[in-house]
C-alpha cells in the first residue's frame, strides 16, 4: 500500500468514509443487524412498540432530502412573507450565493415569525445539510449522534456490553439476537431470545430506538443497568453490566460452528472455502489474514469471497485486502482535483493463490467494488451474482470546528485497473456501464423474496436471531449465487 493511501486513514482532521454513501434497502434494514452491534428495526417515527413497515425505511432514507426542501422553503418564504402590520412584502437579498449575514437574517426571521418554535440546532443542521447535500448524492452533513456511529463502524469498535438487539415487530419488543463470546453480557448470562424491558429503570416500550441504543452504549469502564426477561423465565431480572470496547467483526465464515471445517468450508467434499466481508473497517485486513490462515488449516482448494450487501468502508482497507490476493499491478486508479492520477498497486507477497469466485449484488458498493473490480480485471477471480451498486467516488469526513457533527465530502473519483469508470450516479461523470458486472455465464438474479430468504438463512447459519447449531442443515442455506460460484470453481472433468 502506498504512503498516499496510508494518509487517507482515520485521523482527527479527516477520515475516509466511503461506506455511508449508498442508500439502504428498507427491506434489508428490517432484517440485518447494523455494524454497531444493534439491529435497526423501527417504525417511521423510530419508536419501539409500533409495527414497522417498508415505508418507514424509505422515509428515513430520504430524511436528507426533506431537510433540503425545508431550507429551500425558508428561502422562498422570505420572498412571500406578508407583514400583518403593514401588508408589505419582506424582501431579502438574492439567496443564490448567500452570505453569512443573509443566512443569519433567514434564521432570525424564522425564529421570530415561524408559526412554531424551531430549535437553533435544527436550523443549523438543516443549513449545513443543504450546503453539502446539493453537491452530489454522497456528500452530506452528518449530525453528532450519527457521526459517532460512523466513526465506531470505521474503527471497528464501540463502547457497549457485547450484544446485538433487534425489534421483534410481531410482539413489539426488543430482543437479544446475538451475544459476543467473552463479553460482559455473556458473563452476566444474557442469551439470544431474551427480552429487554428497561434501561436504567426506564421502560423501552414507546421510546425512540436510537435513544435506547444511546443509553446502552457508552464509555468503556462505565456501567449500565438493564432489566430483562430470559427466554425461558418470565420473571424480570435486573443486571448491572460494565461497558467495554466491543470489537465488531467484519470477516465471517459460512456458519457458526464449533469446528473450523464447519465454519469455513462449504462442504467437506469440494473443500471450497467461504469468506464473507461485511464491511471494511480499520481491522478488516487483519481479520482477513486470520481467515486465510483458517482456510489453509482446513485444506481449502478454492475460495468464495462474498461481498454481497457490503456497502464499503475504508478504501485503504480494501486495497490492503486486494494486496493479499494479487502478486503485482494496479488495484485502483484515483482521480483527485488538481493532482495527477494516483495508482494504488499490489506491493507485498501474495497471501493466497487459491482459485477464487467473488459474489456481488446491487448492495455491493464503494470499497467493496474496488476489491471486486480489481480481482475481475486482473483475472484473479470470476464474478458471480448481479450488477453492483456503481459507486466510484471517494469521500473524506472532516471534523468541524464549531459543531460536533462531521462533513462528508466527495474528494475524488476512482477507476478500475482497466481504466473503466466505476461511478454510475453522479450527473456528468457517471457511466451507465459503471459498477461491477458478473462475468459471462455467471449472472444470477434473485427475486426480492428469494433475496430476503437468502439474507435470513445466512444470518441464521451465522448464529443470528438466536439460532445456533453445531452443523446447520446446508439445504436450508440453498443459495443460487453461491451454488453457481461453486460450480464455476469445480475442475472441468
Amino acid at each position: 500500500m502506498s504512503a498516499a493511501s496510508a494518509r487517507r486513514s482515520i485521523s482527527s482532521a479527516a477520515v475516509a468514509a466511503a461506506k455511508l454513501s449508498m442508500p439502504r434497502d428498507p427491506a434489508r434494514a428490517s432484517a440485518t443487524p447494523s455494524r454497531i452491534g444493534i439491529a435497526i428495526h423501527r417504525d417511521a417515527a423510530g419508536r419501539i412498540g409500533q409495527r414497522a413497515d417498508v415505508a418507514s425505511g424509505a422515509a428515513m432514507r430520504h430524511r436528507g432530502g426533506t431537510m433540503r426542501r425545508l431550507v429551500n422553503a425558508w428561502a422562498l418564504l422570505l420572498l412571500l412573507i406578508v407583514s400583518p402590520r403593514g401588508g408589505s412584502i419582506a424582501r431579502a437579498a438574492s439567496l443564490e450565493h448567500p452570505t453569512k449575514r443573509q443566512l443569519d437574517e433567514v434564521a432570525h426571521l424564522i425564529g421570530k415569525h415561524y408559526f412554531r418554535k424551531i430549535a437553533h440546532d435544527s436550523l443549523e443542521a438543516a443549513a449545513l445539510e443543504c450546503l453539502a447535500g446539493t453537491l452530489d448524492r454522497y456528500s452530506n452533513y452528518i449530525p453528532p449522534r450519527e457521526a459517532r456511529e460512523v466513526q465506531a463502524s470505521l474503527e471497528g469498535s464501540v463502547g457497549g456490553i457485547g450484544v446485538s438487539l433487534a425489534l421483534d415487530t410481531t410482539a413489539a419488543v426488543v430482543r437479544v439476537v446475538h451475544v459476543f463470546k467473552g463479553s460482559t453480557a455473556a458473563r452476566a448470562g444474557l442469551r439470544p431470545g431474551d427480552t429487554l424491558i428497561a434501561v436504567e429503570d426506564r421502560p423501552v416500550r414507546g421510546r425512540a430506538f436510537d435513544q435506547v441504543l444511546d443509553q446502552i452504549r457508552g464509555k468503556p469502564g462505565t456501567h449500565v443497568r438493564l432489566t430483562i426477561h430470559h427466554a425461558d423465565d418470565p420473571t424480570a431480572v435486573t443486571l448491572t453490566l460494565e461497558r467495554f470496547a466491543v470489537e465488531l467483526p467484519t470477516v465471517h465464515g459460512l456458519r457458526a460452528a464449533a469446528s473450523e471445517e464447519g465454519q469455513w468450508l462449504i462442504d467437506p467434499r469440494s473443500r471450497v472455502a467461504f469468506v464473507r466481508i461485511e464491511n471494511f473497517s480499520r481491522r478488516t485486513p487483519q481479520e482477513f489474514d486470520r481467515a486465510l490462515e483458517a482456510i489453509r488449516r482446513v485444506g481449502a482448494r478454492a475460495l468464495v469471497l462474498d461481498l454481497r450487501d457490503d456497502p464499503g468502508g475504508l478504501l485503504e482497507s480494501a486495497v490492503e485486502v486486494a494486496d493479499r490476493l494479487l502478486d503485482s499491478g494496479a488495484i485502483v486508479i484515483i482521480h483527485e482535483r488538481g493532482k495527477r492520477d494516483e495508482v494504488e498497486r499490489a506491493d507485498r507477497a501474495v497471501s493466497s493463490r487459491l482459485p477464487m469466485a467473488v459474489l456481488v449484488n446491487g448492495f455491493t458498493a464503494s470499497a467493496a467494488e474496488v476489491l471486486g473490480a480489481c480481482l475481475q480485471d486482473r483475472r484473479r477471480a470470476i464474478v458471480v451474482g448481479s450488477r453492483s451498486y456503481g459507486k466510484g467516488a471517494v469521500q473524506n469526513l472532516f471534523h468541524l470546528r464549531r459543531t460536533p457533527g462531521l462533513l462528508k465530502l466527495t474528494i475524488a473519483l476512482y477507476q478500475r485497473p482497466s481504466g473503466q469508470p466505476m461511478e454510475t450516479h453522479i450527473p456528468g461523470v457517471g457511466s451507465p456501464n459503471g459498477g461491477v458486472w458478473p462475468d459471462s455465464g455467471y449472472s444470477v438474479a434473485l427475486s426480492p423474496q428469494r433475496e430476503r430468504d437468502w439474507r435470513e438463512s445466512s444470518m441464521r447459519a451465522a448464529g443470528g436471531f438466536g439460532f445456533t447449531a453445531e452443523e446447520p442443515d446446508t439445504s436450508a442455506l440453498f443459495d443460487p449465487v453461491l451454488e453457481r460460484a461453486v460450480q464455476g470453481l469445480r475442475p472441468t472433468p
